[in-house]
This record gives C-alpha cells, sequence and structure tokens, in this order.
C-alpha cells in the first residue's frame, strides 16, 4: 500500500468519524416528540349524556354543513387588516388590498371575525399544514423535512371527516396530496415547489373554485394559494407586483362570498407570514404573525366585535379544536389547540333564548370537551413517555379536577334553583379555570417538548473531540514518511477500535441495554492492543526520530500563537447569544486582526534582519517619506491594507438577522427588478455587478498568458479561452434580464437558456481539467525556426533554465539509464525544448478549475452579490502574496504552512458566508437559486438541494478550492523573483525551479499537502465542536431553537462541505501529480 493510498485512508476514515459524530449528536439533540397512533369516536364517555343531537353532530351540536377553507400562504396579519389612517395612493403594495374583509368586518360583525393567527416556529409550509390540521405542536427538527411531504399518520380533522362519511375536496398546492393520499373525492394539485411561478398554482385554482363550490357532494373545500408567498420569496413584500396578487386574492374571496350558503363557514388563513425581504421559517414576529377571517352568511358569534385595531389574538392550532366542533366531527387526539370561545356564544339549534347565561354556558360545553380531549392526549402520551414533570402534570389535572367538580355543582344548583344572581359569575370563573388548564397544558407541552438523549450526544461528542485529537496527532507526525507510517497505523487502529467500540455501546444503548456489559469489555480488551501496538510502533521508530522531529514552529511561534488564541476565540463565542448574532461582525474582526498580526510581523522581522551597516547608512541619510513608502519593506502593509478595504466592502452585502436590530437590509440583497422608481440605480446597479466578475476573469487570462499556460490547442486551453468568456458573456445577459417586469421575464424562454449555456460551458472546463490537467506546451522546432511567439510575457530564458533543472534532476534518478556508451551524459549533447507553461503547472490547473467553478456560483448567487465573490478572490490573492512575501523575506525553505496562514483561510471561508447574503438561520436561505435555469418542475430534489446549498455554502467552495495555491504559489513567484532579479542570494537554492521543485521531491510533496488539507479541516473541526458544545450545554437556554440550534445545523452542513471540497482539491493536487510524473516519462523517452 503506498503512501497516497494511506493518506486517501487516514482522510476517508477520519471523515467517516466526524459524520459519525455529527450523526449522533443530532439523533439526541433534535429528536421528535412521540407520536400517539390513537383516533378520536364519537363515542366517547366525557360528552353530556342530556344531549340529543342525533344527526346533528357528533359531540355537541353541529353549527354548520360545509366548510370553505382558503389558505392564502403567507398571508400576514397587516395583509388582511384594513388602516383606515393610512391617505388613498400613499399605501404600500400589500396595504389595503383585501377590501372585502374590511367591508364584511364593518357590515356584518355579527358574521365575521378577522384575529391574529399566531403560528408555532418552524414557520415552514409543511410544519404549518401539520398543525393546521392535527392541532399538535412542531419540533424543530421538522424544518429539516420541508420538502418531503411524508403522510401524515396522527388523528386529524381530514380523517375525522371522512370517518363521519364526509367529503373533501382539495385544489391548489400539492403537498396535501402527499400529506393526505387518496382522502379527497377530488383534487387538483399544482406543483409548489417553483417559487418564481407567481400564477400557475393561483389560476389553477380560480378556474376550478367557483365550479366546485357549486357542485353538490362535498362537505369541506380546502384551496391552498401560493401567489403571495412565491411572490414574497422572489420580490418581497414591498414590490409593486404583491399588490397585484392580493388584488387578485381579494376578488376571490369577494366571488366565494358571494356563492355561499348559510349553513356554510369560511375560514380565511395564512400559515404563516414572512419578513421585510419575503423569507420565512423562522419565529420573528413578521413570520409568525398570519391571519384568519372567518365569516358566515349566517350569524357567527353574540359577542361584541372588538375595534379592528385591537384584533384579538389565536394560536394557529386552535383552528383545528374549532372547525371540529363546529362541524359536528370529534377533535383529532392529538390536539393541543383550544377552541375560539367567542364562535361558541350562539346556540341557534337550542330551544331557549340566548341570554348571557346561556351564551357562556354554551361556550363551556365546548371548553370542557375540548378540556376532556387534551387530557385524555396526556393521559395517553404520559404511558409511553415520562417527559411531563410530576408536579406539574400533578396540578393540572387537579385544576381540571376542580373545574368538573364545579361544573357539576352549579348544573345541579340550575336544576334545583333555577338561575340565581351568582350564576354567571361562576360560569365566567369556570369558562376562565378550563381556558387556564387549555393554556398550561400547550405551555407544558412546549417547554418539555423539546427531549435530548444526553447519551446520544456525548457519544456524538466524544467522536468529534476524538476525530479532532486524531487530526493534531496526525499533523505533528507527517514531516517525514518514517513517521507518517508510524502515525498512519497507530491512527488506524486507534480510530477503527474506538468507532467499534461507540458502534457497539450506542446501539446497545437504542436496542438492547444488557449488551452494555459486552461493549463495555471489547473496549478495554481494544485499549489493551491499542496500548501495546503504540509502544511497539514508537519503539520501531525512535532511531528515525531525532532526524525527523516534529516541525511546531509554525504553531508555536508568536504569529502562530495568536492565530490559536483567535481559533480559541472563535469556538469559546459559539456560547455566547450575542456572538452568535452578530457573528458576522465578529469573523471580520477577527480576520483583520489576524491579518494585520501576520503584516506587522513579516514588518517587523525584516526590519529585525537588515544589516547593521544599511541602519547606520539610513540614521545618517536625511528622511524621505517618498523613498520610505515606496520602500519594498511597505509591501505587506499596503497588502493589509488593501486586503482590509475588501473585507470592508464586502460587509455591504450582507443580509440582517431579525436580533440585529439597527441592522437595514442592503439593496444589494433585493432584486434588480424591484428598482422601479430609479432607472439609474438600476442600471448603475447591474454594470457594477458587471464589471466585478469581468475583473476576475481578465485576471485570469492575464496571469496564464503571463505565465504561458495558454498555448496550444488542447481541450483544456480551448476550454480556458472559449468556455469561461461565454460564461461570463451569458452570465450578463441573464442578468439584464432580471431587470425586466416579471410578466414579462416569464415569458421568454431564454431566462432558462442563458443559465444552461453557463453550467454547459463550465462543466466542459472542469472536465477538461480532469482529463488532462497540464496546460503546458513545447514548441515545435519548426515553429522555434519561423521565429513563432507563443503568448507568455515573462522571459524566455526562464524556460530552459527551468527544463535544464528539471532535465538534470530527472538525470540523477536515472542516472543509469542515461550513459553513452563512452560514458558521456546525453544531456549535453542533446539541444533543449521550450516548455511552456512548466513553471506554473500546478497552479494554473487549480485556477481554472476555481474560475469553473465560480461561474456557477458567481450565477447561483446573483447580480446583487456576486461582487462580493469577486473581492473574497481579490483577498485571497493578498493573502498568497502576503504568504510568498513572508516565504521570501524570511528566507523559509519550508513546504510546511503556518497555522495562522491556515486560520487566516478558515476566517475568510466565515467572513464570506455573511458577506454573500446569508446568517446562520432558515429565512435567510435563497430558495430561488433552485430555479436559476430551471422552471422548477422537478421530479426529484436533487438538483435544486444542490443548487441552494452550493449557493449557501459559495464561500466555503471557493476559499477551500484555493487552498492547494497556498503551497504552490510561493514556488513559482520566489522563482520568477530569482531569475529575472539575477539574486546572488542563494538562500533558496530550488527557487529557480518553480512549481517543478513538487514532482522533484514527490514524498515531501504528498506530506504538504496532506497535512495542508488536514490542518484546515482541523480549524472547521473546532468551529464545529464549538457549535455543538454550545447547543449541548445550552440546549435548555431560552434561545435554544432560535438561535443555537440553527448555528450548529449550519455549521455540520458547512464543514461536511469544506471536508468535501478539500478532499476534492487535494484529490486535483495529486491528479496534477501523477499526470506531470508521466509526461516527464514521456518525454525522456521521447528525448
Amino acid at each position: 500500500m503506498g503512501l497516497k493510498a494511506r493518506m486517501w485512508i487516514l482522510f476517508i476514515l477520519i471523515s467517516i468519524i466526524h459524520a459519525g459524530g455529527i450523526l449522533i449528536f443530532i439523533k439526541g439533540f433534535l429528536l421528535k416528540r412521540s407520536v400517539v397512533l390513537k383516533n378520536n369516536t364519537c363515542h366517547v364517555d366525557f360528552t353530556m349524556k342530556v344531549d340529543n343531537h342525533e344527526e346533528e353532530g357528533c359531540w355537541m351540536h353541529r353549527r354548520f354543513q360545509k366548510a370553505i377553507v382558503i389558505i392564502i400562504d403567507a398571508l400576514r396579519f397587516d395583509f388582511a387588516y384594513y388602516n383606515t389612517s393610512i391617505i388613498k395612493g400613499q399605501e404600500l403594495p400589500f396595504e389595503n388590498k383585501l377590501k372585502i374583509i374590511h367591508e364584511k368586518l364593518i357590515h356584518s360583525p355579527q358574521k365575521s371575525r378577522l384575529y391574529r393567527f399566531i403560528a408555532d416556529p418552524p414557520t415552514t409550509t409543511l410544519q404549518r399544514l401539520k398543525g393546521l390540521t392535527t392541532g399538535s405542536l412542531p419540533t424543530f427538527v421538522d424544518a429539516g423535512s420541508n420538502f418531503a411531504s411524508s403522510e401524515i399518520t396522527e388523528d386529524n380533522i381530514i380523517d375525522q371527516l371522512r370517518r363521519q362519511q364526509k367529503s373533501i375536496v382539495q385544489m391548489g398546492d400539492d403537498t396535501w396530496e402527499g400529506l393526505f393520499p387518496n382522502r379527497f373525492i377530488r383534487s387538483y394539485p399544482f406543483p409548489s415547489f417553483n417559487v418564481k411561478d407567481l400564477h400557475t398554482v393561483d389560476n389553477g385554482i380560480i378556474k376550478n373554485l367557483i365550479p366546485e363550490l357549486k357542485k353538490s357532494g362535498w362537505d369541506m373545500l380546502i384551496a391552498h394559494f401560493l401567489g403571495v408567498d412565491h411572490c414574497g420569496h422572489r420580490f418581497g413584500p414591498y414590490h409593486p407586483v404583491m399588490g397585484e396578487k392580493l388584488t387578485q386574492m381579494n376578488d376571490v374571496l369577494r366571488s366565494v362570498i358571494k356563492t355561499m350558503d348559510n349553513d356554510t363557514v369560511l375560514f380565511v388563513l395564512g400559515d404563516h407570514g414572512m419578513t421585510r425581504t419575503g423569507d420565512h421559517g423562522g419565529d420573528s414576529k413578521d413570520e409568525v404573525d398570519a391571519a384568519l377571517f372567518v365569516y358566515s352568511p349566517s350569524k357567527l358569534t353574540e359577542t361584541v366585535a372588538p375595534k379592528l385595531e385591537d384584533s384579538p389574538s389565536v394560536s394557529q392550532i386552535d383552528l383545528v379544536p374549532t372547525m371540529s366542533l363546529l362541524l359536528g366531527v370529534p377533535v383529532p387526539f392529538s390536539n393541543l389547540g383550544m377552541i375560539i370561545p367567542e364562535l361558541f356564544d350562539h346556540g341557534p339549534w337550542a330551544q331557549a333564548g340566548t341570554s348571557e347565561v346561556k351564551q357562556v354556558f354554551h361556550k363551556i360545553k365546548a371548553l370542557r370537551l375540548n378540556a376532556h380531549q387534551v387530557k385524555e392526549y396526556l393521559h395517553a402520551y404520559s404511558l409511553i413517555s415520562e417527559d411531563f414533570p410530576k408536579h406539574q402534570y400533578k396540578d393540572l389535572n387537579t385544576l381540571f379536577s376542580l373545574s368538573e367538580n364545579e361544573l357539576q355543582r352549579l348544573i345541579m344548583n340550575i336544576y334545583h334553583n333555577g338561575e340565581h344572581e351568582d350564576l354567571l359569575s361562576r360560569l365566567e370563573k369556570l369558562e376562565t379555570n378550563y381556558k387556564s388548564y387549555l393554556t398550561n397544558v400547550r405551555g407544558m407541552c412546549q417547554g418539555i417538548w423539546a427531549k435530548f438523549d444526553t447519551t446520544s450526544m456525548s457519544l456524538g461528542l466524544f467522536l468529534t473531540c476524538f476525530s479532532i485529537g486524531i487530526t493534531v496527532f496526525q499533523l505533528f507526525h507527517t514531516n517525514s514518511q518514517e513517521r507518517f507510517e508510524v502515525a498512519f497505523w497507530t491512527s488506524t487502529a486507534v480510530s477503527g477500535w474506538s468507532s467499534a467500540f461507540v458502534a457497539v455501546l450506542w446501539f446497545s444503548l437504542m436496542e438492547a441495554k444488557t449488551a452494555i456489559m459486552l461493549g463495555t469489555m471489547f473496549f478495554g480488551f481494544s485499549i489493551i492492543l491499542i496500548v501495546g501496538f503504540i509502544i511497539y510502533k514508537l519503539m520501531m521508530a525512535r532511531g528515525s526520530e531525532q532526524s525527523s522531529t516534529p516541525s511546531l514552529s509554525g504553531y508555536f511561534s508568536i504569529h502562530g500563537i495568536c492565530a490559536i488564541l483567535i481559533t480559541f476565540m472563535y469556538f469559546c463565542g459559539f456560547f455566547s447569544n450575542s456572538y452568535v448574532v452578530f457573528e458576522d461582525s465578529m469573523s471580520s474582526f477577527l480576520l483583520q486582526s489576524l491579518l494585520w498580526i501576520q503584516s506587522t510581523f513579516i514588518y517587523a522581522q525584516q526590519c529585525g534582519t537588515e544589516p547593521s551597516k544599511q541602519i547606520s547608512e539610513k540614521k545618517r541619510a536625511k528622511f524621505d517619506i517618498f523613498r520610505t513608502l515606496t520602500n519594498r519593506k511597505m509591501k505587506p502593509l499596503y497588502l493589509a491594507l488593501t486586503f482590509n478595504l475588501c473585507v470592508r466592502l464586502s460587509m455591504n452585502f450582507r443580509a440582517c438577522r431579525e436580533e440585529q436590530w439597527t441592522c437595514e437590509t442592503s439593496s444589494f440583497l433585493l432584486p434588480l427588478s424591484s428598482f422601479t422608481d430609479s432607472i439609474p440605480l438600476k442600471n448603475a446597479r447591474y454594470f457594477f455587478s458587471v464589471i466585478a466578475i469581468i475583473l476576475p476573469s481578465i485576471g485570469l487570462r492575464w496571469f496564464l498568458k503571463h505565465y504561458g499556460n495558454l498555448n496550444g490547442k488542447s481541450l483544456l486551453v480551448l476550454s480556458t479561452k472559449y468556455c469561461i468568456p461565454i460564461g461570463m458573456l451569458f452570465i450578463a445577459l441573464y442578468w439584464a434580464l432580471q431587470a425586466l417586469p416579471p410578466q414579462v421575464l416569464d415569458s421568454l424562454p431564454v431566462t432558462r437558456l442563458f443559465p444552461r449555456i453557463v453550467y454547459v460551458a463550465n462543466l466542459i472546463t472542469i472536465v477538461a481539467v480532469f482529463v488532462n490537467p497540464l496546460s503546458i506546451y513545447i514548441l515545435p522546432k519548426a515553429t522555434m525556426e519561423s521565429h513563432y511567439e507563443p503568448t507568455a510575457k515573462i522571459s524566455n530564458n526562464i524556460i530552459p533554465q527551468m527544463y535544464n533543472q528539471m532535465k538534470d534532476s530527472l538525470n540523477e534518478l536515472s542516472e543509469n539509464e542515461h550513459k553513452t556508451t563512452n560514458g558521456a551524459e546525453t544531456s549535453d549533447d542533446v539541444e533543449l525544448p521550450v516548455v511552456y507553461g512548466l513553471a506554473t503547472v500546478y497552479s494554473s490547473a487549480m485556477i481554472i478549475f476555481t474560475a469553473a467553478v465560480t461561474e456557477i456560483l458567481y450565477l447561483l448567487l446573483g447580480d446583487g452579490v456576486a461582487a462580493s465573490l469577486s473581492l473574497a478572490l481579490c483577498n485571497i490573492f493578498i493573502g498568497l502574496e502576503m504568504y510568498t512575501c513572508w516565504k521570501c523575506w524570511m528566507k523559509d525553505t519550508s513546504w510546511d504552512v503556518p497555522w495562522s496562514v491556515i486560520v487566516l483561510w478558515g476566517l475568510m471561508s466565515s467572513q464570506y458566508f455573511f458577506a454573500t447574503g446569508h446568517q446562520a438561520t432558515v429565512p435567510t436561505i435563497k430558495w430561488e437559486a433552485a430555479f436559476t435555469g430551471f422552471h422548477g418542475d422537478f421530479e426529484s430534489h436533487i438538483l435544486p438541494g444542490l443548487l441552494i446549498h452550493l449557493n449557501t455554502f459559495a464561500s466555503e467552495v471557493l476559499v477551500s478550492l484555493t487552498l492547494p495555491l497556498i503551497l504552490c504559489w510561493p514556488l513559482f513567484r520566489t522563482s520568477r523573483y530569482s531569475i529575472r532579479k539575477g539574486s546572488s542570494d542563494n538562500w533558496n537554492e530550488g527557487a529557480d525551479k518553480g512549481e517543478l521543485v513538487l514532482i522533484e521531491n514527490s514524498v515531501q510533496f504528498q506530506l504538504c499537502v496532506f497535512k495542508l488539507g488536514l490542518g484546515y479541516v482541523l480549524f472547521h473541526a473546532v468551529k464545529l465542536l464549538g457549535s455543538m458544545l454550545a447547543a449541548a450545554v445550552l440546549r435548555r437556554h431560552l434561545m435554544v431553537w432560535k438561535i443555537f440550534a440553527p448555528r450548529f445545523i449550519f455549521q455540520s452542513v458547512s464543514f461536511i462541505t469544506i471536508y468535501v471540497v478539500v478532499i476534492m482539491s487535494v484529490g486535483l493536487m495529486q491528479h496534477v501529480h501523477s499526470h506531470l510524473g508521466g509526461w516527464l516519462n514521456r518525454l525522456e523517452k521521447t528525448k
């Protein structure tokens, strides 16, 4: 087994341990609540025997025969509320558009009600539909399955209606088909995932809605509109298109109300709201504050309507028991909602009048049934789980018993004495008791529902810590092949046995607790074997340790210690909710701090190594500010200033969290079509974005020409010359189309054609890199005689010198094969060929590959944020130049990359995660990226998921891809300096070989690129451990689901992304290495 194979085994093994740690931790941290698979029926013990409903209801007399449920997705309360104080013509696009609701509230106050409809986070559509049909509370982990519409198995109102022989018609969002398959007598589903399509779903519903209402044979009709939600995702609530969609909804509601019968009730509701940018998924006020409008042509309530500005608030799960009892069906068994009492104070079926006492009594009847149902559920749940606190559960049962006893006394009192003076007050107090019981039950469940498996969490943390330990051990023992061999077998043995132990222990705890003893014995025996193996290997390697001690200077130097402290600060920051909220600012601060530490260190070191003669001459010379500013020693300071400028500029592209009260949404995050009032601003934004992506492309072409990597007609060269510019052209054209009105844009097929051309062009380049990554060119002899000038702007003298060095090195390695019969070297008699591109043979492949991926990221990020990615490229270039200055002026010939440089790269990936318009919150995910080049009718979620993933973690992908350049960049930059300047300082004897020195020292190259990738993964693993520990320690914190849990999830996905990309970039480097070795062998054979 070769060195390369062992490295890949270690990479894969460490990745498996990391993945296992994350998955086991998630298993313990994000548990779903237990589901009680029990259904309510009409025949229960707690219904009043005196009631004779016959066929007019199940638990109580039904109020309505039919129900119309119109769900306007993302209908925020202020979309439905009519603000009379606004001057006509000055309304925002979403204000005062649903006029029909206002008209009914004013002219029919006893037939209509408007409520604030408070959603339980997470505010994703799938979880809201589960709550709206089962009455149960969602869990945080359910948000991850927002696009996996698995069938609901809990008791729900849809199944209750079916059991009572009721017929249901559904139209609109196809999520209902996934949740309730084969439940509807007629269904008109439409794809719901394409957020760019504002009209297909709504127009499909409008076409079928009124004809269905006029038909007979249905008891419930559900119409789920998506246009408002999609408009929010695409344009935000402040775009004029939002006003058009709400006006359309107003017309729909008006036509529905005209067709309603007296025995029909209408529920118009939003499943959630939306933020200022049109997103949802979190728990901000704008996201949870939806609207509920209830209307019936017959009297709905006896209660006096409140002022419109004082609309009461109800929970979304309150709709389930309310709708169930109004329609005369049992309340779903798992419901935790409370009826809306004022909708039950009017009993038209009652023979007596509607006195105030009877109004309260009607409400108590409904509340009592609701309370009994909840109590039955709590009892059933307590039999399968011990989640409920005993004292709190006992207090609730006591409150319920007191309420039941009081009701019995009141009934007996009325039966014997009739109505008396204090009857109303006692009934009102009883009503309050039932409400308190239901409210307290919900509060208790919300507080303890997120139960944690501390054993799984501990095992997950152990595996993560263990993998970090293995990584550190491997880093300190990879400076020579001998020590790597020892470290490899040690790490493999320890990792394998420990992973097996954790697996046995975990499955024992999950499945059979009696097997814990077996797992413990297995672990003890494993430890004995591991310790013995380590001692044996260390004894065997003692002889080689003196000549190959671990190189720790890069870790425990001044700048290395500062980098360790910054890493530790980042780790500790995850335990502070304020730090997580303002992590975008803190990451920028830490990044700039580390860079200034590095630049100051370089400047101080070069000043400290200046000869004393030069220092004395400078003291005697007059101060010259121009000479001081143009001194080459000022270069690191200038680089640091430019780096800081890029970081500061990138802050203009950040998104805002709800908790960042002082943050204002950047105009770069708004769609280009939203600049309707300012055409010059729209044009300025467009041309700025286009120039921002063209400049890196020009820089790429100049670099490759400058170092001779654009010669010949290989697939790689041709794709670089033509495919990348073509991609840039069509990105610019695609962005130009985004300025068109949505109605025009949706009708143009080129909106999907242009992005696909970009995908294809760059995929061709990526394939070309993997087919043949060498962008080198041998100048034919005939071409040399015809005075042909290839595209290389460096001195032609460099090329023969580099090839001469390469050939001499090969001759030394294969001395016996290159001797002539006279004993002379053939290399002295053969004319040297001219080879272009050898100095940058590794870096050119990495840069071309990165350029192709970056173009795709530009496309997915959009015109607003793409400029931030160009700033990231600028920072990467400056970081490489800074490290080159370090190597040159410190006369450092080691290939080991210092820890501070690795941390700098890690901080850049964190900084530009935020600078590309993202935050560690669900609402900031850019779902529209899934439709870049596609219509949205996906048969699988893999492709849209990949596009959203690349958009979200674009900075991690870009920075991780450029990681190997840290190793390559100083090699060809120092070689260029040495050859062109003719320096006599031979501190780096291999400087004139450029990147060819890597093929000459193959083992050292393999070890260094492995250490570089492993060190970068280590930094992000420390961040991952910090987020995991914070989530575990603060699992009962008030902000755990709002701040710490999302941060852990984003960090986990980010870490996995980085690990995959690092493996890809390291693999590409080794791929270039193998191809270059083969090319050199072929060249020697044909010489």
